[in-house]
């Protein structure tokens, strides 16, 4: 199982998988929305290419 880094915009680290992830919302203003499966939100800058592994089957 493969886990990725993501750094939320307080530099807080997460290390996180496919199966964390319950939704991710690209806005063009605001970065990038992570829906978690325990029920939190991570506000992050990352774009598309830092968390492919993570949305892309």
């Amino acid at each position: 199982m493969k886990f990725i880094e993501v750094q939320d915009l307080n530099d807080d680290s997460f290390y996180l998988n496919k199966s964390h992830i319950m939704y991710v919302a690209f806005q063009e203003d605001s970065g990038c929305h992570i829906g978690l499966s325990n029920g939190l939100q991570i506000k992050t800058n990352a774009n598309y290419q830092d968390l492919k592994d993570l949305i892309d089957d």
